[in-house]
């Protein structure tokens, strides 16, 4: 079909909608509630367009293109709606925006400053409301615009829904049902609605000060352990294309903020995959407790505790890669750097929000802190480090060695590949194994096996959809259409090629990880790595 776009005419194959097809021809059109994988809301009100010929303006997010069709984006009747839009928008907007977490990726006000918004234009419809943290994320309903992505992504993608529209027209607020505490909910702390806000309106809690005093304090030995999906997203805010592999860079930068040591939680990855895979073959010869679910993943357990609670016995007792790289930190590696557990300070940098809350569980708080993604790119700013300046470098031994199937944790299906990569000359029978990502798809999961219409031995799930890749502590995308599972896919394919190339091939095979057991732990079945790398889960339905 043909049709004319701002006086040029262009023809299309496909279907599909006038943002399609503009952002296709390089035409911008600003949205704010619009992402690709999350799908049309049509709440904002600011891609509204002109068709020629039809008496109102429509959004473009929803419209499809017609044969035909004149479409114009940047007319004075189309700038100055977008205008109002904003303005109506900003009456009701705390406007603290230089001390914001957002500030440097704030699309609200990436689109006031374009269509010279004025914050004064209209008075506001009601006293903003004090910010709120629980869960260890902070909404702040004076930044919110009401687009609803939180809640459709919440909803659809994660099946916990615990998020919704309280209050009608002018006092209606998105948050819990009659106003309730996020932690009374059965959230499970996954992030997912802080990577899909547009605004300010939801963060995560992060103690930078204590950090801060930490790294300048002589007595402390303060060490970071990165997630292997870290590497390959973190360059993204440092002008460096989605799924770019920063591994040396990040291992600089945080060099320049002061940890004495840099370390890579794939080495952990590894252990919990030779402590899992033994769980596994021990289940696999008794016939108990099958399938065998994956527990690295602390938004999983969360649900499985909060809304399965059968399911307990079935979860692997391995606990999460940062949980083992916290217990041999302030154990193995304190003795050999004749340290007491109490003078490190461990960080981790994780893609991951919930991640936060596992270090709350009893046998988890080894690890003393928990940055995400976004604000070790807030750290990282705020200390004058350009990662991109940056040479690079490489992680400290001796708990950074790791094999690619450590590596492929950062990614859905990962932990399943590097499992049954190191089993497989010991297994006792085939396994039928599957992977899942997304609440909602291993809840589909879940009513399939009760059914009885499916049966596994081994099943990998991970709560953010793609993995840790997708995880909710990730930065989001801030390009012109908003396409957050693309960056995830760019970031996935990243590790899959680090994998494939890294000579170590699995677990067993990792130098270090046999050093480990050789002069610390023993073996897997060993007193000391069941006291140290197992945990247990309790009924919270």
């Amino acid at each position: 079909m043909q049709i004319t776009i701002n006086h040029q005419v262009y023809t299309f194959i496909q279907p599909q909608t006038i943002l399609a097809a503009c952002t296709a021809v390089g035409i911008a059109i600003p949205t704010l509630c619009y992402e690709k994988s999350i799908g049309v809301i049509a709440s904002c009100r600011v891609c509204v367009v002109e068709v020629v010929g039809r008496r109102g303006l429509v959004t473009a997010c929803n419209t499809p293109i017609a044969e035909g069709m004149q479409i114009l984006t940047n007319s004075p009747r189309v700038n100055q709606a977008r205008k109002t839009t904003l303005e109506l928008l900003l009456a009701d907007h705390r406007l603290n925006c230089l001390a914001c977490d957002r500030r440097e990726d704030c699309r609200l006000r990436r689109f006031a400053s374009q269509y010279g918004a004025d914050k004064n234009a209209f008075a506001p419809s009601k006293p903003l409301p004090a910010p709120v943290t629980s869960n260890h994320i902070t909404r702040d309903n004076a930044k919110c615009i009401k687009c609803g992505r939180c809640v459709r992504v919440c909803k659809n993608f994660q099946q916990v829904g615990v998020l919704g529209t309280n209050g009608r027209g002018f006092t209606g607020e998105i948050g819990c049902a009659f106003g309730g505490d996020l932690a009374t909910t059965k959230c499970i702390a996954c992030g997912q609605c802080v990577a899909n806000c547009p605004t300010g309106a939801l963060s995560e809690t992060a103690d930078l000060p204590t950090l801060l005093q930490k790294l300048n304090d002589p007595a402390v030995h303060c060490i970071v352990a990165t997630a292997p999906s870290i590497r390959v997203a973190l360059g993204e805010a440092f002008g460096f294309k989605p799924g770019t592999n920063v591994q040396g860079k990040m291992v600089a930068a945080l060099r320049r903020l002061g940890f004495a040591k840099v370390f890579d939680l794939d080495f952990a990855a590894d252990l919990t995959i030779m402590q899992e895979g033994a769980e596994l073959l021990e289940r696999l010869h008794t016939g108990q407790n099958l399938p065998q679910f994956t527990s690295c993943c602390p938004g999983w357990v969360n649900y499985v505790e909060q809304s399965h609670p059968e399911l307990i016995p079935h979860l692997s007792t391995a606990k999460s890669p940062m949980g083992m790289f916290g217990a041999i930190a302030k154990s193995y590696y304190a003795q050999k750097m004749g340290l007491k557990p109490e003078q490190i300070y461990l960080v981790a940098l994780m893609p991951c929000i919930t991640k936060m809350d596992e270090i709350t569980r009893d046998d988890i708080k080894d690890v003393d802190l928990v940055l995400t993604t976004r604000v070790v790119i807030r750290l990282l700013k705020q200390q004058g480090i350009d990662m991109a300046k940056m040479p690079d470098e490489l992680f400290d031994d001796p708990l950074s060695l790791s094999s690619g199937a450590g590596l492929r944790f950062g990614t859905s299906g990962g932990v399943c590949e590097a499992a049954l990569r190191n089993l497989q000359d010991q297994l006792p029978r085939p396994v039928k194994s599957v992977v899942v990502s997304g609440i909602a798809n291993a809840e589909k999961l879940l009513q399939q096996i009760k059914a009885g219409t499916v049966h596994y031995d081994f099943i990998e799930v991970m709560a953010c959809p793609g993995g840790c890749v997708n995880g909710g502590g990730q930065p989001s995308d801030q390009s012109l259409i908003q396409d957050n599972r693309g960056n995830a896919k760019k970031r996935a394919a990243t590790i899959k090629r680090l994998d494939k190339y890294n000579t170590l091939r699995k677990a067993s095979d990792n130098p270090a990880i046999k050093q480990l057991y050789a002069e610390f732990l023993g073996d897997p079945a060993s007193k000391l790595a069941q006291q140290l790398l197992h945990t247990k889960f309790c009924d919270r339905a």
